[in-house]
This record gives C-alpha cells, sequence and structure tokens, in this order.
C-alpha cells in the first residue's frame, strides 16, 4: 500500500501586485511628477500613503537600492521589473527621510519591510510622499490592468494584474 502524501502544486508567476503601503490608491496620471504622470518609466499606480512602512508587492529579488534609499527595484519570477519610488525631490533628505530595511539580493514575499519612511520630518519639510509602483519593462502597456480601489491595505490588495 502506497503512502497517501499531499503533493504540494507548484505554483506559477504571480500575475497580481498588491499596494506596497497603506493608503489612498490614485492613478498615475494624477501625480504631480510628469516623468510618472506620463508613464515614462511604466504602466503603474500611484498611493498616497497613511503610514511609514513600503512592503513588497509580490515574490520577487531587491534587484536594486539607490544611494538616495527613496527608491527600491524588484525582479519578479517572470522577469517583471518593478519600481517603487517615495516622493518627488525627497531623495535629497536621504539621511534622514528614509531607511533601507532590506539589500540588494533579499529574495522577498508580499509584505516584507522594504523601506520606513520618516514621514513627520518629510511632513515638516512640505515634501510630497507619493509612492508610485510601476512596471518598467512592459512591451506594451495593455499587458497590465489597473485594478480599481479606494484605500489599499500594504502587502493584501491588489492593485496590479498582469493580463
Amino acid at each position: 500500500m502506497k503512502p497517501n502524501f499531499k503533493r504540494k502544486e507548484k505554483r506559477g508567476p504571480e500575475k497580481r501586485l498588491t499596494a506596497c503601503i497603506n493608503g489612498k490608491l490614485m492613478p498615475l496620471s494624477a501625480v504631480a511628477d510628469p516623468v510618472f504622470a506620463s508613464k515614462m518609466y511604466g504602466e503603474g499606480v500611484a498611493i498616497v500613503p497613511e503610514d511609514d512602512l513600503i512592503v513588497a508587492p509580490c515574490t520577487a529579488t531587491v534587484a536594486m537600492v539607490p544611494y538616495g534609499k527613496q527608491s527600491v527595484g524588484l525582479e519578479t519570477e517572470n522577469g517583471d521589473m518593478i519600481l517603487i519610488h517615495v516622493g518627488f525631490n525627497a531623495g535629497m533628505y536621504r539621511d534622514r527621510g528614509f531607511e533601507t530595511l532590506a539589500l540588494e539580493g533579499t529574495r522577498v514575499r508580499a509584505g516584507t519591510p522594504l523601506i520606513r519612511i520618516n514621514r513627520k520630518y518629510l511632513d515638516s519639510l512640505n515634501v510630497d510622499q507619493t509612492v508610485c509602483m510601476v512596471i518598467t519593462n512592459l512591451r506594451k502597456p495593455d499587458e497590465v490592468r489597473v485594478l480599481d480601489g479606494d484605500l489599499v491595505s500594504a502587502g493584501r490588495t491588489p492593485v496590479l494584474e498582469r493580463k
């Protein structure tokens, strides 16, 4: 008689990206930065933060953490390159505005902390802290669908879906 072991199903690449921070979801075209608003970096979403912790939106590898610490680049299992960027002109406040929580090469899952924002400090300087999350290597913008929503929960609420 054969033992009755349950087989683990292999999971394919994730098709959905969750919110990277708690806050209010808004279209990328509505942000103050013309480069993000025109989708020159790629298709994505923007979130007005209500929290200070940015987390991974899916299973990925941290591909880059720039010197300014206000952004992080991730590479997913299916090869998508995701850029998560905090605020506009916020990089000049890197020493006190941001704390990197994941190093390059680290494997992360949805909800893994990536960056902590010192919102109180950035508020005192009147810095726009809108968080943009874009897929930078899409061949066509219609390869991804922006999901509807209002208030989103970091690591839980789906905001982008691969077609």
